[in-house]
């Protein structure tokens, strides 16, 4: 499997959010106990500028990090 790393998008955001949550409710790799909302999800990203961007990790056209 190729992998390239790549600035995030606002839609990147529902994959991000799927795949963060997966983790939130099935392990303890996260201090949250709560699953994050599109809306919260959306609010982090815009709280993110050039200084501390978002990546994501892409095999082909999805999403896998």
């Amino acid at each position: 499997m190729s992998v390239a790393i790549r600035e995030a998008c606002s839609e990147d955001l529902a994959a991000i959010n799927d795949i963060y949550n997966h983790y939130v409710v099935r392990s303890t790799c996260t201090y949250q106990y709560a699953a994050t909302t599109g809306d919260e999800r959306r609010a982090w990203f815009a709280a993110h500028d050039a200084a501390h961007p978002i990546t994501v990790a892409t095999s082909g056209a999805e999403i896998v990090g």
